[in-house]
């Protein structure tokens, strides 16, 4: 089945399970927000210091001329989804975040927010609060990784940092002064640290294109570093709804759901025939724990959070061990065991943050490795 038909599978069944009388309180909560977040696509939010060229890094990334921003709006959505459950302009605390479907190609793996900087930074750090509490992925935009742009950026969680780009804006000025090498070589030394990958970017020539012909040539795209930015967000996305899929998957399993007919719609990918269930040792040890998972691990926010990571650990241990007996006579088992103690060593550091993000993030680790054990099965 592709992605696009088990998309279209898991939504429906979310959809009957939410509708009908066996899922209640937490468990019909739980659902309705896998629902909404599949549905809506991975949040990418866009961020940086004022006039830091932004604006202009979006419109290339949507290939489209965005309009200006109303003044009292905080950030703007964007959004390919004709059926986006928000109003057209929340109204947060923070203040009002306009949303405009666009029929942007990036747009149908996520939902992009560009957070409009501020000249006040208090007000700037409210802002990126709002917004990084939202946030799958991050790209901070700057011309230079300042002391200012590392304070704003100190409290974001080190999950969100691994799933965040750097993005060098401006690069063509840069270049022109000849300041472009020493500026790439500070900044690639900051991204090691604090985001997952520094991406240099140029916009003029780009926007200059989108202003005068609508469109904006590959060749384009590629010699300002835009399409390069964009591979890696669409391949970082994808990862991130597999692993969704993954997860609303067990949720069904898990609460007895399996049963259920979907519910087809429209605006869905047609679904196909459900495959065939793998039946790979190590599968076996991976249901055979999620069987013995208990709710109490999932549930009371923080407070179960150290559960849910000792649990991902023990999993994760166990599927090393199971995969070192097996591996030398198995394919499968070799190709995944350095993948698993890879994952091991990043589930210690994320049982040492032990908050609900990283035993999101832990879960979203097994989950890709399970399904990565059926791609290789199946091979």
């Amino acid at each position: 089945m592709s992605d696009d038909a088990l998309r279209a599978d898991v939504l429906g069944r979310l959809r009957v399970a939410i509708a009908s009388d066996r899922l209640i309180g937490a468990a019909r909560t739980q659902a309705a927000e896998m629902l909404q977040r599949l549905q809506n696509g991975v949040s990418l939010v866009v961020a940086g210091p004022k006039e830091s060229g932004k604006s202009d890094l979006c419109g290339l990334l949507l290939q489209s001329f965005l309009m200006p921003a109303p003044p009292e709006a905080i950030a703007v959505r964007f959004t390919g989804n004709q059926r986006f459950d928000p109003p057209a302009c929340e109204e947060t605390p923070e203040g009002d975040v306009p949303t405009r479907c666009l029929p942007a190609a990036l747009l149908a793996e996520v939902q992009l927010t560009d957070v409009a900087g501020s000249a006040d930074a208090t007000e700037q750090a409210r802002r990126l609060r709002w917004a990084f509490g939202r946030a799958d992925m991050v790209l901070w935009c700057s011309t230079d990784f300042t002391p200012q742009d590392a304070a704003l950026w100190a409290d974001v969680p080190e999950s969100l940092k691994d799933h965040s780009f750097l993005v060098l804006t401006k690069a063509d000025r840069l270049a022109e002064s000849g300041a472009l090498a020493e500026r790439i070589r500070e900044m690639q030394s900051v991204a090691q640290d604090e985001f997952h990958s520094l991406f240099p970017t140029t916009t003029r020539a780009g926007t200059e294109m989108l202003r005068q012909e609508g469109v904006v040539t590959d060749t384009c795209l590629s010699a300002s570093g835009i399409k390069a930015l964009s591979d890696a967000i669409l391949r970082l996305a994808a990862s991130g709804r597999r692993a969704d899929l993954d997860g609303a998957q067990l949720f069904l399993q898990r609460h007895g759901l399996d049963d259920l007919a979907p519910e087809p719609r429209a605006d869905d990918p047609v679904s196909g025939a459900c495959p065939v269930k793998p039946t790979h040792p190590l599968l076996e040890v991976f249901d055979e724990a999620l069987a013995g998972l208990s709710d109490s691990c999932c549930e009371h926010g923080d407070a179960g959070a150290g559960a849910l990571l000792a649990w991902c650990g023990d999993l994760c241990e166990g599927l090393c061990v199971q995969a070192v007996e097996v591996g030398q006579d198995d394919a499968v088992c070799a190709l995944l065991l350095d993948q698993l103690y890879d994952a091991s060593d990043r589930m210690v550091l994320l049982s040492l943050e032990n908050d609900l993000r990283s035993a999101a993030d832990a879960a979203s680790i097994l989950l890709q490795i399970r399904r990565d054990i059926e791609c290789f099965s199946f091979s």
